[in-house]
């Protein structure tokens, strides 16, 4: 019983986290200014501070407190912030990309080069904040859709089991996208 109680638990955190990600996602396509958009593509996980950034995080609070409050909880505040702004960044580079496609087949659809993906898989802290610009950008200029609350777990699980897990989706989806074309 306490086994279903703990993965009732992980799946509810991570259903939250899919669903404030898809509430984001709606937010920047539906209700967000350009010049919001721009400000929160300007954002950089060494500075990720700024007013369109602070209005969308109170919007999130509002309706995804619970989320808001865990990604605290598992990192300080500021740093929960950062790891926020990071991913607020990649999406606002790829308005109206969020879907169904998983992150790792997407990036191999994209052409994104075993190298990079590796590099991305290993990253951890402020290598992996530092290397979502450069993704979320590539995706953005190939206009590839791709499931932004897998970027999401990148970066909230980054230790553990749970990261493990993560990443072992995200490079089974890739590695099985390059099989299937070189097929």
């Amino acid at each position: 019983m306490a086994e279903a109680t703990v993965e009732t638990e992980k799946t509810s955190k991570r259903t939250t986290l899919k669903h404030a990600v898809d509430y984001i996602a709606v937010c920047m396509s539906k209700s967000m200014s350009n010049g919001d958009l721009a400000e929160l593509r300007r954002v950089n996980h060494q500075s990720p501070y700024s007013a369109a950034l602070w209005r969308l995080m109170m919007a999130l609070e509002d309706k995804h407190e619970e989320v808001y409050r865990q990604t605290e909880q598992e990192t300080d505040e500021q740093e929960a912030v950062t790891r926020w702004g990071v991913l607020l960044m990649g999406m606002a580079h790829n308005v109206g990309l969020h879907g169904g496609v998983p992150l790792g087949q997407a990036l191999a659809q994209a052409g994104w080069s075993e190298l990079r993906f590796e590099r991305l898989m290993r990253a951890r802290d402020v290598s992996l904040l530092a290397l979502i610009g450069p993704m979320s950008k590539f995706l953005a200029s190939k206009a590839q859709p791709a499931n932004w609350d897998q970027v999401a777990g990148l970066l909230f699980y980054q230790e553990g089991e749970r990261a493990r897990q993560e990443r072992h989706k995200i490079a089974r989806a890739y590695f099985g996208a390059l099989y299937r074309a070189q097929s």
